[in-house]
């Protein structure tokens, strides 16, 4: 049974990697729970390692890096040195 739940997992995390979304769930400490290839991507242009928990996240978009430029006309969104432009938005998950 162990070994079908890590299987499970491991699908899981697969699937999620793969999304071109970047996401990143938090427990109510603010510590990664799970998080896809794209958020981590991301976090290297923030604060050039990955990310450990939501405050990181939070103070490094406030103000952008240098090379990072928020976009005035539309909350909580930046344009990339990549020239992406990704929106970072917060929301409650609860089940």
């Amino acid at each position: 049974m162990r070994r079908l739940r890590r299987f499970g997992f491991n699908r899981i995390k697969e699937g999620f990697d793969q999304l071109p979304t970047a996401i990143c769930f938090f427990d109510s400490r603010g510590s990664i729970v799970l998080c896809n290839r794209q958020m981590y991507r991301l976090s290297h242009y923030l604060f050039e390692s990955d990310m450990q928990y939501l405050g990181e996240v939070e103070r490094a978009l406030a103000p952008p890096p240098e090379g990072i430029l928020q976009l005035s006309n539309m909350e909580g969104t930046y344009r990339f040195p990549d020239n992406t432009i990704w929106q970072f938005e917060k929301t409650e998950v609860t089940d």
